[in-house]
């Protein structure tokens, strides 16, 4: 029986492992969605489609769709981007509620 104790604590461990990861990855998920749907709101006020967007900011209009659907994670220059082809402050792009529950799990 003893000898099994090391194999049952490395399958708990990669379970406790595995769980995180998909934890974080949820609540990565779920953030690009929310991102996704607040640049979707900035752009629809402005009137803009993705062509006109992605004319004024040079993103491809593919990946802009991406990016609002919450497929696409972006780098902090293509946050700089959207925020020049939305002529707002790129803070603005942060400004919607992200749920404190989900970064404590």
């Amino acid at each position: 029986m003893l000898k099994y104790i090391p194999t049952i604590f490395l399958i708990f461990l990669v379970i406790l492992v595995a769980d995180r990861i998909i934890m974080h990855k949820t609540f990565t998920d779920k953030f690009l969605l929310q991102f996704g749907n607040h640049l979707s709101e900035i752009r629809n006020s402005k009137n803009l489609s993705f062509r006109a967007l992605s004319q004024k900011c040079e993103i491809d209009y593919a990946d802009l769709n991406k990016i609002e659907k919450g497929k696409r994670n972006i780098t902090l220059s293509t946050i700089l981007e959207l925020a020049k082809g939305l002529e707002i402050h790129p803070k603005e792009l942060f400004d919607f509620s992200v749920s404190l529950e989900d970064l404590e799990k």
